[in-house]
């Protein structure tokens, strides 16, 4: 048993002595941030305990002081140890699972975006592939598809789409030329347009998964 005075005394010792944990960030990171409050709690009927609390949250865990004098904690030293690095563990899990739940929502919009076209891509060819086809344009409209601004992947999903296009490949000067050929009214013959590449593979993908009825 214990004074209240003989409470205030001892944690004004230990404050002073700077030998106790008040105050101290026992964790930081992964979003979470655990501290020991800068003032004990005390009980008449078992002594000074620290006070650990958890992302500012409204209340905070006891633990008792096993040594008055030098201001040690068995049960502290214990939490320390052994309980907070699990917690630390199942945070870091937690934000893995979350990332990993991140990156499967990012390879899924991409696959609905592209069709599938990206799947089997490397990390590096997926993104000069998608650098790609997000690139926006104010394309002009013809026979086959509205006048608007829109991605080189949707200009070429509504060709392709309209089932009166196709690609082809054309030698000037000795370099590759990649089109989209179709015919547009008034217009003898096939018009083209030059494309880029990988829009003209992107074409011939979606012809490849096109299931005609």
């Amino acid at each position: 048993m214990y004074t209240q005075e003989e409470l205030q005394k001892a944690a004004e010792r230990l404050a002073a002595a700077d030998t106790s944990y008040l105050g101290k960030t026992l964790y930081e990171g992964e979003g979470h941030k655990v501290v020991v409050r800068p003032y004990f709690h005390g009980a008449v009927d078992t002594g000074l305990f620290y006070l650990i609390n958890e992302d500012e949250r409204p209340y905070s865990d006891k633990f008792l002081i096993s040594n008055m004098e030098t201001g040690e904690s068995d049960d502290l030293k214990y939490y320390i140890e052994k309980v907070l690095p699990c917690q630390i563990e199942r945070w870091e899990g937690a934000r893995k699972e979350k990332e990993r739940e991140e990156q499967e929502a990012r390879e899924r919009a991409e696959y609905e975006r592209f069709k599938g076209f990206t799947d089997s891509m490397t990390p590096m060819q997926r993104g000069r592939v998608v650098k790609v086809l997000s690139v926006k344009f104010r394309y002009k409209a013809n026979v086959l598809c509205d006048a608007g601004i829109m991605t080189r992947a949707e200009w070429i999903e509504k060709m392709q789409e309209s089932g009166k296009a196709r690609v082809g490949i054309d030698t000037y000067r000795g370099k590759k030329e990649y089109n989209v050929y179709f015919h547009e009214k008034g217009w003898k013959g096939e018009l083209s347009i030059e494309i880029t590449k990988t829009e003209y593979e992107y074409f011939q993908f979606l012809e490849s998964v096109t299931i005609p009825f």
